[in-house]
């Protein structure tokens, strides 16, 4: 935060005009300094990190002087959105340090025992990214569905057992792919890494089109040197969680959607 004062000469001194005017003409003077202190900040947001939304870039807002108060101060909104998260929440590493604060849905997956204390979520090769490097929603809420990370308020959204068939099953009518998710927790033995993988069904002949192995592009600029890249074996029996929907033998490929890596602190 920042706060833009000024202290005039004392107005006693002055003429009763002369004294409005001074302190019009410095509240406009404050007012101009918070408002391109403000711009300075968006544009250095944007030159900052790879590929900003533009809710973060105009997140940054100044309070205007009023001509009983000589001063601005420049933030971030901190009053939040509709979903109730800030752009000083979201900020809150890159300007003070420490580790990240969760996503919602990395909240929701810790809940339910997915996503282990002290670990966040980074999108993996095969996940569907928006324009600006993050996974889509659609995907997110599917994951969340299959898991039933969903609370109390959002419990109808969760997946039932048929509907887990139904998408392990696929649809030979409209060439959709069956698939399910897995989990793997850190430390499991098998070669794969730890994360959230798609586990496709290949009996229709589809697993070339297919994206498996590696973080993205963009997880890898902050992954650890040392995060093993993630060997694809489709004999690997990665746990399901909860529930598992057996596909044996090599039926199956196991995509790489996202990454499981300890927060830095």
């Amino acid at each position: 935060m920042f706060t833009v004062k000024f202290a005039p000469p004392p107005f006693a001194a002055m003429q009763a005009e002369d004294a409005k005017q001074v302190r019009y003409a410095t509240m406009v003077t404050i007012n101009r300094a918070a408002y391109a202190g403000a711009q300075a900040v968006s544009a250095e947001i944007e030159s900052r990190f790879d590929s900003p939304t533009p809710w973060v870039v105009r997140g940054v807002r100044y309070m205007k002087a009023r001509k009983d108060r000589l001063q601005a101060t420049i933030d971030l909104d901190y009053w939040g959105n509709k979903q109730q998260v800030s752009v000083d929440h979201v900020l809150q590493a890159e300007v003070y340090g420490g580790p990240r604060a969760l996503k919602r849905h990395e909240v929701a997956l810790n809940r339910i025992g997915i996503l282990p204390d002290g670990y966040a979520i980074v999108p993996g090769e095969a996940a569907r990214l928006d324009q600006y490097g993050n996974m889509q929603a659609g995907q997110i809420v599917q994951i969340l569905a299959f898991f039933r990370a969903f609370g109390e308020q959002g419990y109808k959204a969760n997946m039932t057992d048929k509907g887990r068939e139904r998408l392990a099953k696929g649809s030979k009518a409209t060439g959709a792919i069956g698939f399910q998710y897995v989990a793997i927790p850190p430390g499991t033995k098998g070669g794969l890494a730890p994360g959230i993988y798609q586990r496709v069904r290949l009996a229709h002949g589809t697993s070339t089109a297919l994206r498996t192995g590696r973080l993205s592009r963009r997880s890898r600029r902050s992954s650890p040197p040392c995060l093993p890249r993630p060997a694809v074996r489709p004999a690997d029996r990665p746990r399901v969680l909860p529930g598992p929907l057996p596909l044996t033998g090599n039926s199956h490929r196991d995509v790489f959607l996202a990454g499981v890596l300890p927060r830095v602190s």
